[in-house]
């Protein structure tokens, strides 16, 4: 049931797992039914605690846990309910998390000398003084970044063994 819905969702583990609020793993855990260990495969059952923040995210009814035999959860489901304006805004906030990882990921490819020269690149082509003024911002957002990576990496050298 969860598997099925997941797949419907079009959403990847962690982005449930950040609209659950629980770990990845944990994801995996329920939807894939099992743990291996020493090549052993285990059968694991998610607590009714997981599986309810897991149904909410997906959107499984009340009624779908109880067919599965999971009726504490459907009843623990049932005494969410969330009012439809929390749900909106909770997914604003799943929608905002994601931009923000899928953000940083793509600066974490970059240099900040790199990332500089880019956003200087594009801030010449307009004549917006807002562009100017974010541009500033963000550069010295970037040479605090380089600050923090300079020193960073000074204290990984200088831990090394003599």
């Amino acid at each position: 049931m969860l598997k099925k819905a997941y797949r419907g969702s079009r959403l990847t583990a962690s982005d449930l797992a950040i609209a659950a609020g629980i770990s990845r793993s944990s994801v995996h855990l329920a939807l894939d039914g099992h743990r291996s260990r020493g090549g052993v495969k285990r059968i694991v059952v998610p607590p009714d605690d997981v599986l309810v923040d897991l149904a909410s995210a997906l959107h499984v009814t009340p009624d779908a846990l109880r067919d599965a035999g999971r009726d504490h959860a459907a009843v623990m489901l049932e005494g969410r309910g969330a009012a439809p304006e929390e749900t909106g805004d909770r997914a604003a906030r799943w929608r905002a998390e994601g931009r923000a990882q899928m953000t940083a990921q793509i600066l974490g490819a970059f240099s900040s000398p790199e990332l500089a020269a880019e956003l200087q690149r594009r801030a010449d082509r307009t004549d917006d003084a807002e562009a100017g003024r974010l541009l500033d911002d963000v550069l010295t957002g970037l040479q605090d970044r380089t600050d923090r990576e300079d020193l960073a990496e000074t204290a990984r050298t200088e831990t090394w063994p003599q």
